[in-house]
């Protein structure tokens, strides 16, 4: 909080807080007097046992409370399914984080009525120079909804398109089930019927999920009204409360989200049909999904090409070894590769007015060339880091804030 307040440059940014319930929120503020009482007009107060009632929130904390281990499921539990053994390899993921991804939903779909669209980030995530968030929000509005996927199937982009977008990359038999998240998108996809993921006889089937990464770099924006048709969908399919689901799935928020933008983006661009509840959602007033999948190889190649062509192909010597990968990584961007064909000036422009992107990805920051921060000032944040661990501080010392017109530090609200 004093870090977003003490380094916005313009209007602070409206933030969202989830907090377990009243007694969480009341608790905080008492420890923390002056910063709760200066972040009121900047912070939105929210508790997740409000949200969704009490019923919902004391099946949630059970959940918490359990405390299980990532544990794969069991062959009993796949039988009678069309892809047992992708289903095999789908780990639930941890309690904590399954609770705090019931935050992320409902903080967003409560977010107040002004919020177009929420940045979604882990509470260690913070600014380490100026930003000026409202300048980023005002560039990011002239774009559709969108979140980042990198995907390297050789048949489609991220549209749906079977444009051969990929087809010249090689990776043909590159396939990654990282953190077993391929796994469990065809294990869900097929129980909340959303067929192309899953359904091997589809150009878009169970290869496409093991190309792809729906997750990229804890790249996180959700729109409210997506996040709320994605909710009342799933309780359509499956016949319960959203929240009882959840307990039982153990995903991974942020795939759960993806996968229903990219489903939504790939029927339509192929056959114009509908989902099964699309009616039953319109009479509600949800429309359909407003967010696309914007896929991040696609945008490389358009604003790196020569980079793109030297840098993004396979070596298919095995199956299940490459000694080089598709550019499904952010690490990628300031590898010796990208370097001997782009400047630092032009990869904090693909990452900053390609993919809209104003922060990296703590587990990645401090291999991040001081070189690349100094071109492009607007990089100014971590995401989903941690402040004590992270030696930015150290890369960012003296660091120029030239190519950006910052406004008068006098108008910058400060916090005690």
């Amino acid at each position: 909080m004093n870090l977003t307040l003490s380094l916005v440059v313009g209007p602070p940014p409206t933030t969202i807080v989830v907090f377990d319930d009243q007694n969480a929120t009341d608790a905080f503020c008492r420890q923390h007097a002056p910063q709760c009482h200066i972040a009121r007009p900047y912070f939105a107060f929210l508790n997740l046992a409000d949200m969704i009632g009490s019923e919902a929130y004391a099946q949630a904390r059970a959940m918490l409370r359990a405390r299980a281990r990532s544990i794969p499921f069991s062959a009993g539990e796949c039988r009678g399914r069309r892809i047992p053994d992708a289903c095999q390899g789908c780990r639930w993921k941890s309690t904590g984080r399954c609770y705090q991804a019931l935050k992320k939903f409902y903080g967003a779909v409560h977010a107040p009525s002004f919020c177009q669209r929420v940045h979604v980030s882990d509470a260690e995530s913070f600014p380490f120079r100026p930003f000026n968030f409202e300048r980023w929000a005002k560039a990011e509005m002239k774009e559709p909804p969108r979140q980042l996927i990198a995907s390297w199937f050789p048949a489609a982009d991220a549209s749906g398109s079977a444009s051969g977008t990929n087809g010249n990359l090689g990776c043909v038999r590159y396939k990654h089930d990282e953190h077993t998240d391929p796994s469990c998108s065809l294990r869900l996809a097929e129980q909340l019927r959303l067929p192309h993921l899953w359904d091997d006889m589809s150009p878009f089937g169970v290869q496409r999920a093991f190309q792809t990464d729906f997750d990229y770099h804890n790249w996180w924006i959700y729109e409210p009204r997506t996040m709320l048709w994605i909710i009342r969908r799933t309780e359509l399919m499956v016949g319960v409360p959203f929240v009882k689901f959840w307990v039982g799935a153990r995903s991974a928020d942020v795939l759960f989200y993806n996968w229903h933008v990219s489903a939504a983006s790939i029927l339509e661009f192929r056959s114009r049909q509908r989902m099964a509840s699309t009616k039953l959602l319109h009479d509600e007033g949800l429309g359909g999904i407003l967010t696309h999948s914007v896929n991040v190889l696609k945008t490389i190649q358009a604003y790196l090409p020569t980079a793109y062509a030297a840098c993004c192909r396979c070596d298919n010597t095995s199956v299940r070894s490459a000694t080089r990968q598709p550019c499904h990584s952010e690490e990628v961007l300031w590898s010796s590769c990208v370097a001997r064909h782009a400047s630092p000036k032009q990869v904090g422009s693909l990452l900053v007015d390609g993919l809209g992107m104003f922060g990296l990805f703590g587990a990645v920051i401090n291999s991040v060339p001081r070189r690349l921060l100094e071109a492009e000032p607007r990089l100014s944040w971590v995401i989903n880091g941690n402040l004590d661990s992270l030696s930015i501080s150290r890369k960012i010392t003296s660091l120029p804030i030239s190519g950006w017109e910052w406004p008068s530090k006098s108008k910058q609200p400060r916090a005690s």
